[in-house]
């Protein structure tokens, strides 16, 4: 069936459709809910020999003491169901590991005290700045030993290196007492003894955030490189750039709205989503600004049916992949196919409604960035 050509008489009404799809999706944004990957938290997962009612896993659990739990089921090998829980970092495990962070900074800093005092001939105990600092450290190692149930005195380690050891080994046994407890009561609650737990701590989730954000503007850097090297101008260039960023606000609307957690997988398809909307709004972008056959408008309509054709595949081939992850409860493939999903629509709206409307209505007004 042929595309009608939406860009005959007042194209320019077809930009109000992906404005309000961003502002919706810009208020959703918020509610995105952050993975075990990026809160920290510990996730536990089992195989099961039938299925369990995941509300009722769950009221158990909270019954228990717990919080902020979220339970999901999947198909695994040899037919086994297996279910993934999600636990919050509690507050005692939390305050644990930025007391446990302040702890080996200050110690570090204790150490280059020591070194530095060391060339200069200063024995450490006759040095003032020397001993409040260590006074800080025993306070903060005090405070490690109490939250993490231990009875030491930190006064009893003159050696800094000593507390250090003995701080670590504390706060290693409270985690393990603390990851036993949740593992004793999912195996009470789901009823089978193969129950794995891993935890990811504040530190580690610090991490992935710090190295998302590089890669988003290690990218987002590379990418008007990249398309301002092509162009040359800096309209097209922004308009390309443009159409990228509203693939991804709405997206990650859309993961506000529905629930769909950030995690890394659901960071890689927003990433994937990155590259196809570039793809479209270059091939729409070179298609306009190319002097070639017929007006500006047949060559929008023109990149316009190529383009949707790009989106459709793709869109069939998650919406493959989507039902797969619901058939299989596999959470890994829902959050993938379902941020894809959910860009690839967005992208249609985004190129089709806003950078190809604002494209040509530049040209049309008398732009001069053209391509030969």
């Amino acid at each position: 069936m042929e595309l009608p050509n939406l860009f005959m008489g007042d194209y320019r009404l077809l930009i109000v459709a992906p404005l309000a799809l961003i502002l919706v999706s810009l208020f959703f944004i918020p509610h995105i809910r952050l993975g075990v990957d990026f809160k920290s938290g510990i996730l536990a997962s089992a195989q099961l020999d039938r299925q369990l009612d995941a509300e009722s896993v769950k009221a158990a659990l909270i019954s228990k003491g717990y919080s902020g739990i979220q339970v999901r089921y999947y198909q695994g090998t040899l037919g086994k169901n297996v279910i993934e829980i999600e636990f919050e970092e509690s507050a005692a495990m939390e305050k644990v590991s930025v007391l446990r962070d302040k702890f080996t900074a200050d110690y570090d800093t204790l150490l280059t005290m020591q070194l530095d005092l060391l060339s200069k001939n200063i024995t450490a105990g006759q040095d003032a700045g020397y001993q409040t600092a260590l006074g800080g450290l025993q306070s903060l190692a005090n405070q490690l030993f109490a939250e993490s149930g231990h009875s030491q005195n930190a006064t009893d380690y003159g050696n800094a290196n000593v507390l250090n050891t003995e701080v670590s080994d504390s706060v290693r046994q409270f985690n393990t007492q603390y990851e036993s407890g949740i593992k004793s009561d999912l195996e009470l609650v789901l009823g089978t003894p193969s129950v794995s737990i891993n935890r990811v701590s504040p530190n580690l989730s610090a991490r992935f955030i710090e190295r998302v954000v590089w890669v988003v503007v290690g990218s987002a850097v590379l990418s008007a490189v990249v398309i301002f090297f092509i162009f040359r101008k800096g309209i097209p260039s922004l308009l390309v750039l443009t159409g990228a960023v509203s693939d991804v606000i709405i997206a990650m609307g859309a993961m506000g709205l529905f629930g769909i957690p950030l995690t890394l997988p659901s960071f890689a398809a927003l990433l994937m989503l990155i590259g196809f909307s570039l793809d479209t709004d270059v091939l729409l972008t070179m298609r306009v600004l190319k002097i070639g056959e017929g007006t500006a408008r047949y060559r929008v309509y023109d990149a316009m049916k190529t383009g949707v054709t790009m989106s459709t595949v793709a869109f069939l081939s998650f919406l493959s992949l989507f039902v797969l992850s619901v058939m299989t409860h596999i959470s890994t493939y829902y959050e993938i196919s379902a941020v894809a999903l959910a860009g690839l629509m967005g992208d249609i709206f985004a190129t089709w409604g806003l950078n190809a409307v604002l494209l040509l209505y530049h040209v049309e007004k008398g732009g001069k960035n053209k391509m030969v």
